[in-house]
């Protein structure tokens, strides 16, 4: 089923001026074959892709918008329509493989059967394997009549410059943070909205899961135990037993933004929101350590990413190692 039927695009602001753009290019014929959204998590890309599905494959467009009520659209609501094909990674985090490039080639070379277009969905595309990458390359540069690609990419620097090339690309921005906190407490009432939308760096939906999944509460417990290793309370080894219920990539990627905001502010820029959101004190760090200390934290989120990593917890107990050893310097 596509995304796009259960929403409209008026529901995401931030993402009308886009969406007029392409509009226009619909209504004069110049719609590219393929679209890659681009963009931070959270933002609706994703969304942005369903819909524009939604719209190539209606049978009856009002005012530019899929009418939700004709054939095409009630089966899209079903998640039935034989001219729709999403394909994403079979579980979050992994990658997209050959065989899913294997069925959209199959499915791009077939003729419509209810629309007068075919539409697909796709992403995260930075997450296609090699082999699956080289899969879509083709397809991208044999287009078939009346096909339509909607990519989406939260890192377009992990897709393939061939796959970039061959795409019109969309970046797509957040909104500003007081309009999207408004936007976020329309839809939630909840006292950490303010809180989860900083952590997901100003992605409404991204802050509307984090939310849902009680991450905000995850990351008051990270704050924690930060302060309990630098009161001597707690060991760095004894740490990762406090929070084993995070992700460790979620946690690497939380000491990377809040490293990276200590040295910011230690080079004289503007302290950004993730020092403050942890209420830590804002330690008087060397610069050239905060660096190496960020660096460590990017080698851990890159390699604790890697499929079938086992040495998370090892990577992360070490991270509490050096932020331990980085007080220490900072007091000697």
């Amino acid at each position: 089923m596509s995304d796009g039927v259960n929403v409209n695009i008026q529901q995401f602001p931030w993402l009308l001026p886009a969406w007029q753009r392409l509009d226009q290019q619909m209504r004069a014929g110049q719609l590219g074959h393929a679209q890659l959204f681009v963009g931070q998590p959270g933002i609706g890309k994703r969304a942005m892709a369903s819909l524009m599905a939604d719209k190539v494959l209606c049978l009856s467009r009002r005012d530019g918008l899929a009418c939700g009520e004709c054939a095409s659209c009630l089966l899209l609501k079903a998640g039935t329509h034989p001219d729709f094909l999403l394909l994403e990674p079979e579980e979050e985090g992994k990658q997209i493989k050959i065989d899913q490039i294997r069925q959209l080639t199959d499915f791009v070379n077939t003729t419509a059967q209810r629309s007068p277009a075919k539409a697909v969905v796709m992403g995260p595309v930075e997450q296609l394997n090699v082999n699956a990458a080289n899969a879509l390359l083709k397809s991208l540069e044999e287009p078939v009549t009346q096909v339509y690609l909607f990519l989406f990419s939260h890192r377009p620097s992990g897709v393939l410059p061939t796959i970039r090339s061959r795409c019109q690309q969309v970046s797509l921005a957040p909104p500003p943070f007081n309009e999207a906190l408004a936007w976020l407490r329309q839809l939630v009432d909840h006292e950490h909205a303010a809180q989860a939308l900083l952590l997901a760096q100003g992605g409404p939906l991204k802050a509307i899961k984090l939310l849902d999944d009680q991450v905000v509460v995850g990351f008051m417990q990270f704050c924690q135990v930060l302060s309990d290793i630098a009161a001597g309370q707690v060991r760095p080894v004894e740490a990762y037993a406090k929070l084993k219920t995070l992700s460790p990539l979620m946690l690497a990627d939380w000491f990377y933004l809040l490293a990276l905001d200590l040295l910011r502010r230690r080079q004289g820029g503007k302290l950004e929101h993730f020092a403050s959101l942890a209420k830590l004190p804002l330690y008087d760090l060397p610069a050239r350590h905060l660096q190496g200390f960020v660096d460590a934290c990017q080698f851990a989120k890159t390699t604790i990413s890697q499929p079938g990593n086992a040495n998370a917890q090892l990577l992360f107990e070490n991270l509490l190692i050096d932020w331990l050893r980085l007080l220490r310097q900072s007091q000697a």
